[in-house]
């Protein structure tokens, strides 16, 4: 088991841009920190943090977005969007092994107790993930986010 924020490793010029969106600060909704999956909510334009199995990822926020709303005049915050390109270091909730790497059918995510998204190798019906690398030294997984849960990705598969 290893705990950290979820970051983009590769393909970030490439695969990934970042974009200006207003944060949800609405009820419960707290700021999101470094690491979290986010979605567009097409309902009222602000992005917000992804739940459990989240069938809709735009991306993941790179610094805390409360610390971010002060880099805009508009108090919208930077946020890199995702593509089935970019590459991912993700934590895993699981020790993993080189069986982990080329799965096709894929795996979960999962979120852990301190906030951070992770790998859940244990969960093959809900899949989000391909994993393509990992490092045992620090348990984490290279990972690549399946086209067909991207919300700004129109590739299917």
């Amino acid at each position: 088991m290893s705990s950290f924020p979820a970051h983009v490793t590769e393909s970030i010029d490439q695969g990934s841009v970042v974009q200006e969106y207003t944060p949800s600060q609405t009820g419960a909704e707290t700021a999101a920190k470094a690491g979290e999956l986010m979605f567009f909510d097409t309902a009222d334009q602000k992005i917000k943090r992804c739940g459990a199995d989240p069938a809709l990822i735009a991306g993941i926020c790179e610094a805390s977005s409360e610390a971010n709303r002060v880099l805009t005049p508009n108090g919208k915050v930077p946020f890199r969007l995702l593509s089935p390109t970019v590459g991912v270091r993700m934590a895993s909730a699981v020790t993993l092994t080189e069986a982990n790497v080329g799965v096709a059918t894929g795996y979960g995510i999962v979120r852990d107790a301190n906030g951070n998204w992770c790998l859940d190798t244990t969960d093959v019906a809900a899949p989000r993930v391909f994993v393509y690398r990992i490092d045992t030294v620090t348990n984490a997984a290279y990972v690549r986010f399946m086209a067909a849960n991207l919300q700004f990705d129109g590739i299917a598969s």
